[in-house]
């Protein structure tokens, strides 16, 4: 696992906007889920962000691990 660290200029409780724009890889996910499937994981997404922000004033700074798999029919 490769330790992975987000930094952005905004606070975390900032989420309106940041999503999916910053998630680019599950954007079309994002945008395929209803308004209120949208908004609650919006709502979880930044309740996680801001319980581990390790940034002080205006910005967010989440560390976490990341692990990519790899799959290939030989």
């Amino acid at each position: 696992m490769s330790p992975v660290s987000l930094k952005l200029s905004v606070p975390a409780g900032c989420g309106r906007g940041i999503f999916p724009r910053q998630l680019r890889s599950d954007g079309a996910r994002f945008a395929s889920l209803d308004a209120n499937a949208q908004a609650k994981l919006r709502s979880d997404l930044v309740r996680l962000w801001s319980r581990h922000n390790r940034a002080v004033g205006n910005s967010t700074e989440v560390s976490a691990e990341y692990l990519e798999i790899i799959a290939a029919r030989g």
